[in-house]
């Protein structure tokens, strides 16, 4: 039996509807009195635009996202102009009816969240419903889309400002979608575009990010006409080959982990590839791209003594958990979640990357018990207050009711929220350039080998003075007191430092195009201690300076001299200045390495033959003091 109530009549209530927001509109911006007005559509949507699209790569991630919601297998993408003439999507998903058709450009409209309960257990990827309202305020889209069991699709064209057509279309099954002319209309969004490679470079992340936690999907790539890749669907191994290079190949460690809250898979790199930067490293939360600074360090940190220096790890790790245990809500972009139980996380993260690399032999068998049971903060104590510190971020944890027992509770984030950063929360105090403007010497307020200190996050000490806080960073000052002593070895006669002969000579290969900046070099790294020659592709070191540390020399003379032959000079006085720089940066302690008491104490004896602030060879702050009050103020309480 028909219903009573067709579509003829939905159409007239939402007519209705419209007129009576339009009555509405009216009365209200045009009272001569009124200073707040309701904004019109138009705006209100580009404003909304400003959220959701914020370059080319955003409308990419949307259409693909809304893609694979709706099933398909097959997506491709063909951009132009690095996307800002057009972006080009097509599916073999479900498809739309006309009246889907109609209402999927209207803002707050989607077919995935019907409920405020669905909101707590997200599992579609573009869900907010103003994705594709957004694209259409600032671009003319064009869809065309066609159900499997309809005898013919439809076509919808909108521009902004202007009615939106849609009308029968003979069309392949699924949705294509052009967007065409992105922010033409909003020229002062369209001038802080980037340069077509830079678009473009941003667009190929997000997809690749998308190809990898699909393998079971075919994705084509194209940019103006020409064939990136045509993935065919594969096993996750193969597909990481594919898209990050050969070289992987055979130099992965499988993962395999499994507990009650949570099952993690991907892969982990063999040490031998490891890279130079953090470009080879992914995080998916149920098939979702995530940043997670928590995470990368749980994976780092097994790697500690298998790379070396500025090695980085590769990896790419899927994470499959209840969706209600986690928020993904908490991000503009959706790029970072809130778990509910980050130790936990945490923990069972650190434990499958160390059973995979201790069943490839790179490490003992690891005592399990240990790591789950190790926190991820850090606990401090000054005075008679307690704070907890997260070792991952350099987060603090609200502590002033001095009731939050870390040992007997795991961390909860919708209590204590840690939002993860990309530098620790005492970086603050160190950037701060208006704060201590003061040159003040500490001979007489340290005695070294009798003051107490904290050590914390493997960078910063801590020492109470009276009522305030003398906070020295390891790796800053460090490098200070090594180019402080190599410019008073130039200067002054050799006289600060000793050098010591190597038993067997430390040979470091150089590119042969720096063959002649090296010639001019080669004396004046002989004037800083070192004792240098060069033998064929080879510079020879028989002598180096004493404070190079014992066991990393041969690491250390490589940056070294990496870091002097990247630079161009103009006069002896820029090559001099270079060579101490490098030196230093390259001989001091690294942030995260632990340090001895001895050497810590050495540090602090150190400081003071200095005046505070003290600052790197780069000038950054390494040494600083603040008052109690201001310690707090800043990094505990403030808003």
């Amino acid at each position: 039996m028909a219903a009573p109530f067709g579509q003829p009549f939905f159409v007239l209530i939402t007519f209705l509807l419209e007129i009576s927001n339009i009555i509405v509109y009216v009365k209200m911006n045009f009272q001569e009195d009124n200073k707040i007005r309701l904004l019109p559509d138009f705006i209100a949507n580009q404003i909304a635009a400003g959220e959701v699209v914020q370059r080319p790569e955003s409308v990419v991630k949307e259409l693909v996202e809304n893609s694979l919601d709706a099933g398909a297998d097959s997506i491709l993408l063909s951009v132009k102009n690095a996307g800002k003439s057009l972006i080009h999507v097509i599916d073999n998903g479900f498809g739309m009816t006309k009246d889907d058709l109609e209402l999927s450009i209207k803002r707050h409209a989607t077919s995935k969240v019907f409920k405020s309960e669905d909101l707590e257990e997200i599992k579609t990827f573009g869900f907010r419903g103003e994705a594709l309202a957004s694209v259409c305020s600032v671009a003319n889209v064009e869809i065309r889309t066609k159900k499997n069991e309809d005898p013919h699709g439809w076509r919808l064209d909108s521009e902004p400002m202007r009615d939106v057509s849609v009308e029968p279309f003979n069309c392949d099954n699924g949705t294509q979608i052009f967007v065409r002319n992105l922010f033409y209309n909003v020229p002062a969004r369209k001038k802080f575009l980037k340069s077509n490679l830079t678009e473009f470079r941003y667009i190929s992340d997000t997809l690749i990010k998308i190809c990898l936690a699909n393998p079971d999907k075919r994705f084509i790539f194209y940019d103006e006409d020409s064939l990136i890749f045509d993935l065919k669907p594969e096993s996750q191994e193969n597909r990481i080959v594919s898209l990050l290079g050969k070289n992987l190949e055979n130099g992965l460690i499988k993962l395999d982990y499994e507990n009650e809250f949570i099952k993690i898979s991907g892969f982990v790199n063999q040490p031998h590839i490891s890279r130079q930067n953090r470009s080879g490293q992914y995080f998916f939360l149920n098939k979702r791209p995530i940043q997670s600074n928590a995470l990368y360090h749980a994976v780092s940190s097994c790697y500690e003594e298998l790379l070396s220096g500025n090695q980085k790890p590769v990896f790419i790790v899927n994470l499959e958990m209840d969706y209600s245990k986690v928020d993904v809500n908490v991000h503009p972009q959706k790029h970072e979640v809130k778990f509910d139980d980050e130790k936990m996380v945490y923990n069972s993260l650190k434990s499958a990357v160390m059973n995979a690399l201790s069943s490839e032999n790179y490490l003992s068998n690891p005592d399990m018990e240990l790591i789950t049971s190790a926190s991820p903060f850090a606990s401090v104590t000054f005075g008679d207050e307690k704070i907890f510190v997260n070792k991952m971020t350099g987060e603090i944890v609200d502590s002033k009711n001095n009731s939050f027992d870390y040992a007997a509770k795991n961390f909860d984030n919708s209590q204590n929220s840690i939002k993860p950063r990309l530098h620790s929360a005492f970086d603050d105090i160190f950037d701060r350039v208006n704060d201590n403007n003061y040159t003040i010497p500490i001979v007489s307020i340290l005695n070294p080998q009798e003051i107490k200190y904290n050590y914390i996050l493997n960078r910063f000490i801590l020492i109470p003075v009276d009522d305030n806080l003398l906070i020295i960073d390891q790796s800053g000052f460090h490098q200070r007191m090594i180019y402080d002593k190599a410019r008073k070895f130039y200067n002054e006669n050799h006289s600060a430092y000793s050098v010591q002969q190597l038993l067997f000579p430390i040979n470091v290969k150089y590119d042969s195009y720096s063959e002649s900046k090296l010639n001019s070099l080669i004396h004046q790294f002989n004037n800083f201690g070192f004792n240098a020659v060069i033998d064929g592709e080879m510079i020879s070191f028989t002598e180096i300076p004493d404070f190079i540390i014992q066991g990393r020399e041969e690491y250390i003379l490589n940056n070294f001299v990496r870091a002097v032959l990247s630079e161009n000079f103009t006069d002896i006085q820029q090559e001099v200045e270079k060579i101490q720089t490098s030196l230093a940066e390259s001989s001091s302690v690294q942030n995260g390495t632990e340090l001895k008491e001895e050497e810590i104490r050495n540090l602090i004896a150190s400081i003071q033959n200095y005046k505070i602030p003290v600052f790197s060879p780069k000038g950054k702050k390494s040494v600083i003091r603040v008052s109690t009050q201001e310690f707090y103020n800043k990094l505990f309480f403030s808003s």
